[in-house]
């Protein structure tokens, strides 16, 4: 479903927003943030399909909704990598005090 186009007057001319599986898409790079589609908007960038699309998107930024699920699965990988980092300090941590004590004791 076409959201938006770029005016011919911007360095993007022609490139179009879509709604692809609940997401947004830029043509040609991929997934945009709601948010950034209205960062595009707010400098005059964008031509709407219909002003109630427009609206729609808007809704979506000020909810902070409709990140890709690329974006969803990559804000989860990065949680699960920071608990994996944490795990591994804290086993560090044991060993060093295990062989310090290990040390002390010889």
């Amino acid at each position: 479903m076409l959201i938006a186009t770029f005016r011919p007057d911007t360095p993007w001319q022609g490139t179009r927003i879509t709604r692809v599986d609940g997401g947004l898409m830029l043509e040609g790079h991929g997934p945009i943030k709601a948010l950034d589609v209205m960062e595009y908007d707010r400098q005059g960038y964008l031509e709407w399909a219909d002003d109630g699309t427009r609206a729609w998107v808007g809704s979506q930024a000020a909810d902070g909704a409709n990140d890709s699920p690329d974006q969803e699965k990559s804000a989860g990988l990065k949680r699960v990598l920071i608990w994996v980092i944490v795990a591994l300090l804290v086993a560090n941590a044991v060993l060093l005090v295990v062989a310090a004590h290990a040390v002390h004791v010889f």
